[in-house]
Parts: structure tokens; sequence; C-alpha cells
């Protein structure tokens, strides 16, 4: 009984090794056809998105041919969304303090949109230094 098991045993487990060394003297031959196709690179030849060179990659997700490549991509990329989000204007889009509505500032330090907004605002200034000198002078004619 025992020496069945192990004939079963042994029949199944180089099986299973035939099976592998055949797929991987298949795997291999592929490979080797691949790699001399490729004039021994691993992957095929590409075009550098950026400046159109002909390169051979480094690995399957490579879209550069070096790192300068990939850089100014990426400065080109974010130069693009920087002006889909600003167009021709110079500063980003603010909210105003007063009204909350968006508005483009023609300087960096513009935080209201409209004059009546700026008039608003100045009143509310004068009204609140009006408040607080008046309290200090009846704090003062209490001494």
């Amino acid at each position: 009984m025992m020496n069945l098991y192990f004939f079963i045993l042994k029949y199944y487990v180089c099986n299973i090794y035939k099976k592998l060394y055949c797929w991987l003297l298949l795997v291999g031959k592929t490979k080797a056809e691949r790699w001399a196709a490729n004039d021994g690179h691993k992957y095929l030849k590409r075009i550098c998105e950026q400046c159109g060179k002909e390169f051979y990659p480094n690995s399957i997700r490579q879209r550069f041919c070096n790192t300068d490549c990939t850089k100014a991509h990426q400065q080109a990329e974010k130069e693009k969304k920087r002006f889909a989000e600003k167009g021709e204007h110079t500063f980003r889009q603010k909210v105003c303090e007063i009204c909350g509505k968006p508005f483009w500032p023609s300087n960096g330090q513009e935080v209201l949109c409209s004059e009546e907004c700026k008039t608003i605002n100045r009143r509310r200034k004068q009204l609140a230094y009006y408040h607080r000198k008046q309290s200090g002078q009846k704090a003062g004619e209490a001494i």
C-alpha cells in the first residue's frame, strides 16, 4: 500500500515539475526572443513625450527619456493648471471680506471687490474708531 502511495505521489510530483520545467523553458525562450528583438533591452523603444527623442525605458511606466524631461513636463503641467485657474490674471482669485463675492484683485494686497464695499469698510472702521475714542474719553473724565 505504501509503495503504491509513493508511486502515485512521485508520478504527480514529477508531472508537476515537468510542466513547470517546460513552462520555464517556454518563458525563457520568449523572453530571449523579446530581448533580441529590442537590441538587448527589456522593453520596446519609446518616444519621449516631452522632447520627442527615442529611448529604451527602464520600466513599463516610464514616459520620459531622463529626469530633465520629467521635470520640464511637470513644470509645464503646473503652469497649464495655473493658467486654467487664473487665465491672464496676475494674482489668484480672492473673496471679498465685505460681500463674500469672488473677484480678481489688481494687486496682491487688495481684499475688497468694489468701491461700494470699500465705502462700507471705511464707514465700519470710522465707526469703530469713534466708539473706541468715546469710551476712552469717558474713562478719562472719571479720573
